[in-house]
């Protein structure tokens, strides 16, 4: 499973956590950290967001035909801003 890391600790950051029928969830593994803080600017006011952003509304995994994971989801990059937000997407392969 991968999603969006944020909290108090944490900038919107890409991650996942491994799943199986056996154990259940894993432990959460940090893909690519988060350099920054969301700039407040895509929480999208005009529509009563209040301007909290919507953090992992966009994330997915699939599994390859090696038992490789490709993961992608938004996160902050290390890049400069474009002209409407500073969030970017990650993709990313888990290897078994």
């Amino acid at each position: 499973m991968t999603f969006t890391l944020v909290g108090p600790d944490y900038f919107p950051s890409a991650a996942y956590a491994r799943l199986d029928v056996a154990n259940g969830d894993g432990d959460v593994h940090i893909a690519a950290p988060g350099a920054g803080p969301e700039d407040g600017f895509s929480g999208y006011q005009a529509f009563g967001w209040n301007r909290v952003a919507r953090w992992g509304d966009y994330s997915a995994a699939v599994a390859d035909e090696n038992g490789s994971i490709w993961i992608a989801t938004e996160y902050i990059p290390a890049l400069p801003r474009t002209a409407l937000a500073n969030w970017g997407t990650f993709v990313g392969q888990v290897s078994p």
